[in-house]
This record gives C-alpha cells, structure tokens and sequence, in this order.
C-alpha cells in the first residue's frame, strides 16, 4: 500500500536527481526533488523552493549522525534517504538509519553481505548499487537474493530483488531500469555543471541531453535522447535474445549494447537469479491455490 501511494503521490511528476547545495541538505551529497510536470525545474531551484520540493537525498554515512540530527526537508520519503556504506561494520547505526527512514546503498566489497544481513534483519532497507560490480560477484549476488527470499528475520525490502518480487507477484513489469530510477520522462539527472541527463550511469557513458536552461523540447531533440529511446526498441526490432527472453519484463534489456544484444556474462549471472525468483513466486501461488499466470498485462 505504501508503494501505491508513493506511485499515485509521484502521477504526473518528475522526479530529478541534483546536485546537493542545490537543496541544501547537511551532509546530504545529492538531493532528490519531485517537480510536477507543469513546473519549471530552473524556477524550483533557484526561487528557494528546492528544500520543499526534495523527497529524498544521498549522503555518505559518515555523516548520519549529524543527519539524524538535523532538521530535515518536510516531505521525505521512505527509502529515498540513501545512506553509502563504508565498509564498516553497520553495528551501532541501525537506529539513526530508523530514524531518517534511510535505505542503506551497497556496493560490492568485503562485508557488504554481512551488513545486508544484519541492516535487513534490523528493519532498514538495502539496495545493491552498482550492478555491473554486482554481476563480476556473482556468488555474493546470489547469496544476497537467498536471504530475501529465505531469512526468516527479514524485516525490511532488499532491492533490487524486493521490486521485481512484487512485479512477479502483482503480475505487473518492473525492471530494472524502472528500479533504479532510470525511467525516460520521469527521471532527470543534474550534474555540477548544469549538463542534463537520465541519470549517472548515463551520464559517465556520455548520453547527456544538454543543459538545464535548454529544457524538455531541447533535451527530447537531443541524440542522447533518440538514443535512449531507440535502445528500448532495437531488441524488438532486431529480433535480439531480449525480445524473446522470458525474464525481459524485470531485466529490461539493462545490459543491452546500443543494437540491443544482451551481454553474454551479464545473462549468464542474472538468468539464473531470475528463474530463482520465479520459482519462489511459482511456489507462493500454488501454496496460495491460485496458480501460475497465463500471461502478464502488457
């Protein structure tokens, strides 16, 4: 229900990551703003109004205690308070992680599966960032999905494997994409420098639709926009693997080149995990007496 409302709250807006002094946030290195479609993002940001408008920021977490502390924008939201682990132990930080409704971020390293399990089962949210690091550790990607699906203690989402459930579940897509807050006309990226783009992972890529001052219809006749959204189609129209893989609803072709062929090493790691989780769903439905789905909603 939380996850509907959050949906309806955010109908009609964008959503765009900024950089932090923009807000300003304490300790904050990004903020998060929802901007509805009939407001100026340049105005929202520079009439004072972007603290109002933030849901959400990224900080490091060596600065959560002055965050937990501090006196926050009004309409945060759950889960989009993302707080970096450092590779420390996560022991002593629980409750102030509780307190701004935070999300721990996890990249792949030394003890990040024991911090999932131990933030997880304390009742804070993780999410596995850097998925192309995810996927050269595949071991520890898998035992990171075993736990979601298996932990009897689990008391908070672990992402990206909590929304791709709930697609499964609801019978609805969610990919990847979609998870990560990559949704073309939804999502928007700011760098330091004014430059526009979907989000960083595209950014560092080069697809950059241009700067803030060009706005929507610039940025929408931008290459890097054409490109993207030709990169949605081009399994389909080129008949690609993705276009007829059965996981193509949560994957999303995300690690698709620019002719829409999947990446033989990104397949190999993530197939399995797929199937994995559509054998936990297989179960709850028969357990529940419904059954598999004939076919998902388009």
């Amino acid at each position: 229900m939380a996850n509907a409302r959050r949906e309806s709250r955010w109908a009609g807006a964008h959503v765009w990551d900024v950089p932090a002094h923009l807000v300003p946030i304490e300790g904050a290195r990004r903020g998060v703003l929802r901007i509805t479609r009939d407001a100026s993002v340049a105005e929202t940001l520079h009439s004072g109004m972007a603290r109002e408008a933030a849901i959400g920021f990224t900080a490091d977490v060596i600065h959560l205690p002055a965050i937990a502390q501090a006196e926050l924008p009004p309409n945060l939201v759950p889960g989009l308070v993302r707080i970096a682990w450092d590779g420390g132990s996560p022991d002593g930080r629980i409750p102030e992680l509780l307190r701004v409704g935070a999300c721990l971020d996890l990249a792949p390293s030394d003890g990040a599966l024991d911090a999932l399990v131990e933030c997880s089962e304390g009742g804070v949210m993780c999410r596995l960032v850097d998925l192309a690091a995810w996927t050269t550790a595949p071991e520890a990607l898998a035992s990171s999905l075993e736990h979601y699906l298996t932990s009897p203690r689990l008391e908070a989402p672990i992402e990206p494997w909590h929304s791709i459930a709930r697609g499964i579940a609801s019978r609805r897509p969610r990919d990847l994409s979609g998870t990560y807050d990559e949704t073309l006309r939804r999502n928007y990226w700011l760098g330091e420098d004014g430059s526009v783009s979907l989000s960083e992972r595209h950014a560092t890529g080069g697809l950059v639709f241009g700067r803030l001052e060009d706005g929507p219809e610039g940025w929408q006749q931008s290459p890097a926009w054409r490109a993207l959204e030709a990169r949605r189609r081009q399994p389909f129209l080129r008949r690609s693997t993705c276009a007829f893989c059965p996981h193509y609803l949560w994957c999303g072709a995300y690690a698709a080149d620019d002719a829409g062929s999947p990446d033989p090493a990104w397949c190999g790691v993530w197939i399995p995990l797929f199937e994995r989780l559509q054998e936990a769903a297989d179960i709850a439905w028969a357990e529940a007496g419904e059954g598999e789905p004939e076919e998902y909603p388009g």
